[in-house]
């Protein structure tokens, strides 16, 4: 309680531990660093939480996919839709007209943003034919995620380690990361080249294709095998 509210730097890197990090082995190495830097190690709350980490920590469950959504989101959104409009203690008949209402709104606002998509212009970050293609198949919302990992492809340096199967891709500026923070990644290519496998797990978790397996599309010019799965994650 003191620390948190006194020290802003513990709260950076408590999030970056919960929010970012990849690796067990990165969560491992920052955890510990995290308690021997502001003397934690005794700290009841923190060993408590340490010890059911598998629940709630990012890296344990990576490969599982959560479409970017914290453990109770989709829960709160729900309750926070239905608490404006169906009324406390109300009866049956009037929760299910509330409830189609909520749904009539809900589809309305869906028909909105893909309108909205369809008809508004992108700005194109590094004007690829990769992006121009996602910037015709995906929502505005996603073309923005997209948009990021494509611009990250420039922080990353691509080694080809085995020929058209498999490659590293590594930070630039590694040496002034972390000492805990993974900078090196490694991509793995199917045999007839048409799903990459990030050791990162991005796409699995997030359904967002990571700026390592962009490069590798990017830098081994299969960009037309990509482009053929960007519908598939909308």
């Amino acid at each position: 309680g003191v620390l948190w509210s006194k020290n802003s730097e513990f709260k950076l890197e408590f999030h970056k531990l919960v929010h970012h990090m990849i690796t067990e082995e990165e969560f491992e190495e920052g955890w510990r660093q995290m308690l021997e830097k502001y003397s934690l190690k005794k700290h009841p709350v923190l060993t408590q939480i340490y010890e059911v980490r598998h629940k709630w920590a990012k890296p344990y469950f990576r490969g599982v996919f959560c479409a970017r959504m914290t453990s109770t989101q989709r829960s709160e959104s729900a309750n926070h839709l239905l608490k404006g409009y169906v009324p406390p203690g109300c009866p049956m008949h009037l929760f299910l007209k509330q409830f189609q209402k909520l749904q009539f709104d809900r589809e309305a606002e869906e028909s909105f943003q893909e309108k909205r998509t369809s008809l508004s212009a992108v700005c194109l970050r590094v004007n690829l034919p990769i992006e121009r293609h996602a910037s015709k198949v995906y929502t505005r919302a996603m073309f923005e995620k997209f948009g990021e990992e494509l611009y990250k492809c420039g922080a990353h340096v691509l080694d080809e380690v085995v020929p058209r199967r498999v490659y590293k891709s590594t930070h630039v500026e590694a040496e002034k990361r972390e000492k805990w923070s993974k900078v090196e990644f490694k991509i793995e290519v199917d045999e007839d080249e048409s799903f990459f496998s990030c050791k990162c797990g991005y796409f699995e978790h997030a359904g967002i294709v990571c700026c390592h397996a962009l490069q590798v599309c990017l830098g081994d010019q299969r960009t037309s095998l990509i482009m053929f799965h960007l519908p598939c994650l909308l």
